[in-house]
């Protein structure tokens, strides 16, 4: 993972996740690749680990067009983010 990714996961609380969050982060992980062929991208910028939790549950489920939209526009989020962090000098 980039820095930027690790800072951004620590500000949602996935750096301090329980045995179990572990265990239940990567079945759905792997659930959701499976389903839709592609890694699970959410903004954790935007999110409490609760909330991405919540959105992994709903999201593994959903149609995989659907699902290449979202992951779009969670990139455009993330993009963003990035990029006001390099103008404002993070």
């Amino acid at each position: 993972m980039t820095d930027d990714s690790v800072r951004e996961q620590r500000s949602a609380g996935l750096d301090a996740l329980s045995k179990d969050e572990v265990a239940e982060i990567k079945r759905l992980n792997g659930e959701y690749r499976k389903r839709h062929g592609f890694p699970f991208i959410i903004a954790a910028r935007r999110h409490t680990k609760s909330q991405i939790f919540v959105e992994l549950r709903r999201r593994v489920g959903a149609d995989s067009a659907s699902e290449f939209n979202e992951a779009l526009e969670q990139i455009g989020f993330i993009t963003k983010l990035r990029l006001r962090a390099l103008a404002t000098d993070r």
